[in-house]
């Protein structure tokens, strides 16, 4: 567990400071984190890794043909950066994974061991900057303001699905909606979901709902999220 600890923290920390732009050397940093848990764990985390083709120069600036004739261009970043929402997908899923993983591989207790002799626990929160996302064990309890097993989540989830297939959204988007439902899902039927990582799903989807807000289907699910999260 000493190892498992150790990632951990590592995790927490990376969490707790990351921001935009998620260059090279970021995704370096993650990756090194997350093989501290392979082989702490023996787990199979390559899922939660970042492609290389995510990997992408950076429009820095542009100009448009000119009347004239003069041709346009493009200039780009020297490095590559990962797309934000990709980023911040692949972490919450390797957030979620490790609540998932540890309740796997906790010790069990000895019987009628004292507290001295009980092995120390590894705390698995983790709080991920420039949010209020909370990451809980997975044997922490539901909180009263997420209804779980409420007729509004489930029919969130049915029109989540009906947006996922716009025409109008791009593979990324699709991509990360789609991750976001499996997500919302996966909790819902888990033994211990975790209240918390839904909201971060519904916070997601609700991101992108917002940049087609200009669709009756985006907006309408805007609408739905907020007022299922209680935002104003």
């Amino acid at each position: 567990m000493h190892k498992w600890g150790v990632a951990i923290s590592k995790l927490r920390g990376f969490m707790g400071f990351i921001d935009e732009p998620f260059d090279e050397e970021k995704v370096a940093d993650y990756h090194a984190i997350l093989a501290l848990f392979e082989e702490a764990s023996d787990y199979d985390l390559s899922h939660f890794k970042i492609p290389p083709e995510k990997m992408k120069p950076k429009v820095i600036s542009s100009r448009r043909a000119s009347y004239s004739g003069a041709p346009g261009h493009v200039r780009y970043s020297d490095n590559k950066n990962c797309d934000a929402g990709y980023f911040r997908a692949q972490m919450s899923g390797l957030a979620n994974q490790v609540t998932l993983i540890s309740g796997a591989i906790a010790p069990t207790p000895k019987p009628k061991s004292t507290d001295s002799q009980k092995p120390p626990s590894v705390s698995n929160t983790f709080n991920y900057h420039g949010s209020n996302v909370v990451y809980d064990s997975p044997h922490s309890s539901i909180a009263q303001n997420i209804g779980l097993e409420s007729e509004q989540l489930r029919k969130i989830i049915t029109e989540l699905k009906q947006f996922s297939a716009t025409p109008n959204l791009s593979a990324d988007n699709r991509t990360q909606i789609n991750i976001d439902i499996g997500t919302i899902e996966l909790q819902t039927s888990s033994a211990h979901p975790n209240p918390s990582i839904i909201k971060a799903s519904l916070e997601s989807a609700k991101a992108i709902a917002e940049n087609a807000a200009g669709t009756v289907l985006g907006a309408g699910m805007v609408f739905a999220i907020k007022n299922y999260l209680g935002i104003p």
